[in-house]
């Protein structure tokens, strides 16, 4: 995808059509006289797409990756999206959090500053109940698609990197793990707005 934008959406954008479309190439028009949010926010999105790149490989085509970007400027329901018999729902923060205990979302949406901040996120199921999310901006819960009185719960959230293994595959190194106020109790999973993340999550089903 040549001669993109290159405002700060740009790095949304970007993961949007990695994530959904498996694209072979993002490149904003002049990229190299980008500079500002605009390349700080390019310059996390593709360190997270490189680090997907041999999930990407893996999984594009298969209905097992997906990319999220809010559909319109003022989202007033959660975006449901279906990954197989999964239901994700995701809502999207575009302003810079308050500064308050980790994981708390900006719910009433108030701009802490002026700075709108791109929101977006690829997934990929790795396996049954088990997630690569990476983005930032986003927050997701998740929900079989086919219920029959079951619900999915997170069994675990981790922030990490991806890195090399090998030809064409990569290992998780954990940074740090993720609970309490930071899934809200084992309810969510966010990409915090500011800053891009990569996140590996187990789900669990109950009754």
């Amino acid at each position: 995808m040549p001669e993109a934008l290159r405002s700060i959406d740009a790095a949304a954008n970007a993961m949007y059509a990695y994530g959904k479309h498996a694209a072979l190439g993002f490149c904003p028009f002049g990229v190299e006289n980008i500079d500002g949010d605009a390349e700080r926010f390019l310059t996390g999105a593709f360190d997270v797409v490189a680090q997907l790149t041999p999930l990407i490989a893996a999984h594009a085509g298969d209905g097992t990756m997906t990319g999220l970007l809010p559909p319109s400027a003022e989202m007033r329901t959660p975006h449901r999206i279906r990954l197989a018999d999964v239901v994700i729902e995701a809502t999207y923060e575009r302003v810079p959090a308050p500064s308050l205990a980790d994981g708390v979302i900006n719910e009433s949406g108030d701009a802490h500053g002026s700075v709108r901040l791109p929101a977006a996120a690829i997934v990929i199921r790795t396996d049954a109940d088990e997630l690569v999310v990476a983005g930032i901006g986003v927050t997701l819960t998740f929900h079989p698609f086919d219920a029959n009185g079951e619900r999915i719960g997170i069994l675990s959230c981790e922030e990490g990197r991806l890195e090399p293994d090998g030809p064409g595959s990569t290992a998780w190194r954990r940074l740090r793990r993720l609970n309490g106020d930071q899934t809200h109790q084992g309810r969510h999973v966010r990409l915090e707005p500011g800053r891009f993340a990569v996140q590996r999550v187990r789900l669990y089903r109950y009754r």
